[in-house]
């Protein structure tokens, strides 16, 4: 039994066919040859180290690192993908990662990227409470409040904000208690509210018109005389008139009224607590002569 000797190596790690001449020499110096056919041909494909891919997430954006597959021949793979990496926008985008051997053999696996912002914006500043008074026309016309609120959002710099009531509601009536919610929202459909009361009062002056001084002479064989006058007259745009009595004299139109002066004095209130004051003097003169009495001629 004779053993070949190879005319060069017979081990091989490319791809592609090789040929080896064996020849075989006995101790006589005869000899023989033949040849042989070597072919190195990688036919499996690599496989990717994780068989389902997770799906990358992010709330404004997101970034997929690339995955790796293992190869019979060349070891660890890394992916290719199919286009962009990073998203960001809202939504569910496909990336295709392809793995690919030196001798073309290739498999490929999707990965979903997912971006989906479910974060509320945060409100920064909001007004206080606000009073407001009413205006000529007994009302009061609620202004667009969104520019005092602020907000901030994790993604989106541009929010949109909302008022309810709307601006332009009319408001009425005095101690009007108003609650105002100003909404932010964003390009998702996040949003979140603050509220603050509005307060409308009447602050329109109300007015009250006494009658004119009255002078008078008193009744015979009286030191004082009946007087008649009227009520005051009042007038209020927004609400009605209350009026007292605030001087204390006790005495009303009809009675009769001593010598001297006699001031009646009045108080109006309305309904909001505004309050006007007048009055008006009553003067009983004593224009009798003195009757003599008790002289004998």
């Amino acid at each position: 039994t004779l053993t070949g000797t190879p005319s060069g190596p017979t081990t091989f790690n490319s791809q592609g066919t090789f040929i080896i001449t064996w020849t075989y020499t006995d101790g006589n110096g005869n000899s023989s040859q033949q040849t042989q056919t070597v072919i190195v041909d990688d036919t499996i494909a690599p496989l990717a180290n994780v068989t389902n891919l997770p799906a990358v997430t992010g709330q404004c954006s997101a970034t997929a690192s690339a995955p790796t597959a293992t190869d019979n021949c060349a070891g660890t793979l890394t992916g290719t993908p199919s286009g962009p990496t990073t998203f960001n926008s809202q939504g569910t985008f496909t990336i295709t990662w392809t793995y690919t051997d030196s001798a073309g053999n290739s498999i490929q696996q999707d990965q979903q990227v997912e971006i989906t912002d479910t974060t509320d914006p945060n409100t920064v500043s909001s007004p206080s409470d606000i009073t407001e008074p009413l205006d000529g026309n007994c009302e009061f016309i609620i202004p667009d409040y969104t520019g005092m609120v602020t907000a901030t959002d994790n993604c989106d710099s541009d929010l949109d904000y909302t008022q309810d009531p709307a601006a332009g509601t009319i408001v009425s009536g005095h101690m009007t208690e108003t609650v105002i919610t100003v909404s932010s929202s964003d390009d998702a459909g996040n949003a979140s509210s603050s509220s603050f009361t509005l307060t409308v009062i009447n602050q329109t002056p109300l007015s009250i018109t006494c009658p004119a001084d009255i002078m008078v002479q008193n009744d015979n064989g009286l030191c004082s005389a009946q007087v008649l006058f009227a009520n005051p007259v009042t007038s209020d745009a927004c609400s009605t008139v209350s009026v007292i009595r605030t001087d204390s004299s006790g005495l009303n139109s009809g009675d009769q009224f001593p010598i001297g002066i006699t001031t009646i004095t009045y108080m109006a209130t309305d309904e909001a607590g505004n309050t006007s004051y007048c009055g008006h003097n009553i003067v009983v003169e004593n224009t009798e002569a003195p009757v003599v009495s008790g002289i004998e001629e």
